[in-house]
């Protein structure tokens, strides 16, 4: 066991006492009335400007969106997300632990002047090897893990709207029986096979994690040309710390016609199902939108505890030296707004291998489906 494979135990027992302290004070909801330099002008004040609800989605990850006969690696996710101030104020919310790591890392002191929003998302994550029908530990393939977490996230945007940052703190299981019981249950449903080898994943019978992030996203150039069709480019910069210990930089584009402003559109936060996209009150344009957009990610990977475990003994695993230190993903989608509050969004993802030799040294992609509704 080395310090990467004990950080997210760490992070996480540091963080406890602060999960679930409700403060009953710590929010006050608003009219939803207040945009722009006004809602600015409310959180200088002290005066928090979020409503207590202002929308939920539902994401779907499946590596058959992408290619019918794979069905492997991270197979398949799915997540559920409530935005507005009531991410904070539940009892069970990891959004108190949030905000303790940011005061530690000096965040909060910098931010409280910027307009914010909270999300919180629970949500499934399932890997398996390719021959998921064989119940023996498949040494040198991908091993089977899944994890059941909870995350909330808090989104800022600064004054001159070039610039937005997001930091998000998750909680979770590993190796649980709730991942196998959900796939199962997926397959059947689908007629297919049924993976039986969830007894050799990581951490089996349930190991506790965490994971602390933070991104930067940053507008480099904005154009809208005739008949509202806009093109848009931005990158970010982010890392985490946990049980994915990493580094990441990302460019994105997206072009057609989008009412929404820059920052509401976020492929860049993506590692697997997308992280929490807190929804700012005030600032949702009620305009019908249809764009498509891209991105690519280039991750430096210090730790992955899909591949690597953490304390638990496990039958597959894999060393540091076995792992790629440089992952690629590029990611295509198309995002459609129905109604003046409901959205979709289709998209496909490529990444470049994790493991470097083996059976499981290859590339992977997976497709996500997602629907939100903005209040």
């Amino acid at each position: 066991m080395n310090i990467r494979q004990a950080l997210p135990i760490l992070l996480a027992a540091l963080c406890l006492p602060s999960i679930g302290a409700a403060n009953d004070d710590s929010f006050i909801p608003a009219d939803g009335a207040d945009v722009g330099e006004q809602l600015f002008s409310l959180n200088v004040s002290g005066e928090p400007a979020e409503a207590w609800n202002t929308g939920w989605s539902f994401t779907f990850d499946n590596d058959v969106l992408a290619r019918r006969d794979w069905d492997r690696d991270y197979t398949g996710g799915v997540s559920v997300e409530l935005s507005g101030a009531r991410a904070s104020a539940y009892r069970f919310s990891a959004g108190h632990a949030l905000e303790w790591i940011n005061d530690k890392l000096d965040r909060n002191g910098t931010s409280e002047d910027l307009p914010s929003s909270n999300a919180i998302q629970f949500g499934v994550l399932m890997f398996t090897p390719e021959d998921f029908r064989n119940k023996v530990a498949q040494a040198g393939d991908r091993p089977y893990a899944n994890l059941v977490f909870l995350s909330n996230s808090r989104f800022e945007l600064d004054s001159g709207s070039r610039r937005a940052y997001q930091t998000s703190f998750t909680v979770g299981v590993l190796g649980s029986g709730f991942g196998e019981a959900l796939q199962r249950a997926a397959h059947r449903v689908s007629a297919s096979a049924t993976p039986v080898g969830y007894g050799r994943q990581i951490s089996d019978g349930g190991e506790f994690t965490a994971r602390y992030s933070f991104s930067r996203q940053s507008l480099l150039r904005s154009r809208t040309g005739a008949q509202g069709r806009s093109f848009q480019l931005k990158y970010a910069v982010g890392g985490s710390v946990g049980y994915l210990t990493e580094g990441s930089g990302t460019i994105a584009v997206r072009w057609g016609t989008a009412s929404s402003r820059w920052w509401e559109f976020a492929p860049t936060l993506n590692n697997y199902v997308p992280a929490p996209n807190p929804r700012m009150n005030g600032y949702n344009n009620r305009s019908r939108e249809s764009y498509f957009w891209a991105s690519a990610t280039l991750r430096a990977k210090a730790y992955d505890a899909f591949l690597q475990g953490q304390f638990r003994s496990s039958r597959v695993t894999y060393a540091n030296d076995d792992i790629n230190q440089m992952v690629g993903e590029l990611s295509i989608g198309w995002t459609v707004k129905l109604s003046r509050e409901l959205t979709l969004s289709q998209s496909v993802h490529y990444q470049t291998q994790q493991v470097r030799r083996g059976v499981a040294a290859r590339d992977h992609a997976w497709g996500s489906f997602s629907v939100a509704r903005n209040f």
